[in-house]
């Protein structure tokens, strides 16, 4: 039987120098659940300008949209500070309301990933009994009136109905206390350092478990791919380090090359997750 997988928050428009690409954490989390073998859905918000519909249905993907005016667009420009990122247009919040008012199916896993605040973590109460998960990069982003992006600490106690909270490093660095906020209110943070590993807090114990080593070639969408993968192997096997170890495994391979067009697939996952678990002799608490 298949695994019911829901995400939820916004597809958008990636602006770069030769036009649009597909972004956002459900974009990318949603079609590698599919690849795993998930009865995927979105619950979204977009406006008729969306240019990749297609890209779901061909994937089998059943998108619950809000309509809006606009779709968010977002474009990184590189500044004489370094690279800054804008919001040039935002679909609609995706409240409460908005999700009960789709017919999605009762879901198993549910990855709450907002990009420009539009998710909060406060959903978590609509899904008992599911595994959820909660990107918290974008609900920390806040905008300028003109667009330019920033970060800012929300209320953590909203978190405390969430299973799992993925953050990386940079998503946390406006804040060197942001880690021990988020933890007096959550079950399990898993903190992100790119290349450098991951490390897992749970039951105020730490956890390292470092990357596979690879040769990056493009890191868009790794993070939204390893949440996704965690939660999908947290769900079946109930183990923190299992799920770090897959989700490392997969996001690895994606960073290889791959894209949003062009997933890995299960068999190069397992391949990778064995030579995983040969190189570094993991499977260990928690």
């Amino acid at each position: 039987m298949k695994t019911n997988v829901l995400c939820i928050g916004h597809v958008c428009h990636d602006k770069m120098d030769n036009g649009y690409k597909l972004g956002g954490t459900v974009s990318y989390a949603s079609l590698f659940a599919a690849q795993l073998g998930g009865n995927t859905e979105i619950i979204t918000s977009a406006g008729a300008d969306f240019k990749y519909e297609q890209r779901f249905k061909d994937a089998g993907i059943k998108v619950f949209n809000f309509p809006c005016p606009s779709t968010t667009c977002f474009e990184n420009i590189q500044t004489p500070e370094g690279r800054q990122q804008f919001l040039h247009s935002r679909a609609e919040n995706i409240s409460e309301g908005v999700v009960m008012s789709f017919p999605f199916t009762q879901p198993q896993i549910v990855h709450l990933g907002p990009i420009a605040n539009e998710v909060s973590p406060a959903l978590s109460s609509l899904f008992t009994g599911s595994t959820i998960g909660f990107s918290i990069q974008g609900w920390l982003r806040k905008w300028h009136d003109n667009g330019k992006v920033y970060t800012a600490n929300q209320p953590w106690a909203m978190l405390k109905g969430i299973d799992v909270v993925f953050a990386s490093d940079e998503d946390l660095s406006h804040d060197d206390k942001a880690v021990h906020y988020i933890l007096a209110h959550t079950k399990n943070l898993v903190l992100t350092k790119g290349d450098k590993g991951a490390f897992i807090f749970t039951n105020n114990k730490k956890y390292y478990f470092p990357s596979y080593p690879t040769k990056v070639v493009d890191t868009t969408g790794a993070g939204d791919v390893f949440a996704l993968c965690f939660l999908w192997s947290y769900h079946h096997d109930q183990s923190l380090s299992k799920a770090c170890i897959f989700a490392h495994s997969a996001a690895s391979i994606l960073v290889e090359g791959h894209n949003i067009n062009h997933l890995p697939t299960i068999d190069e996952i397992n391949q990778r997750l064995n030579e995983y678990r040969s190189l570094f002799h993991l499977e260990t608490s928690p």
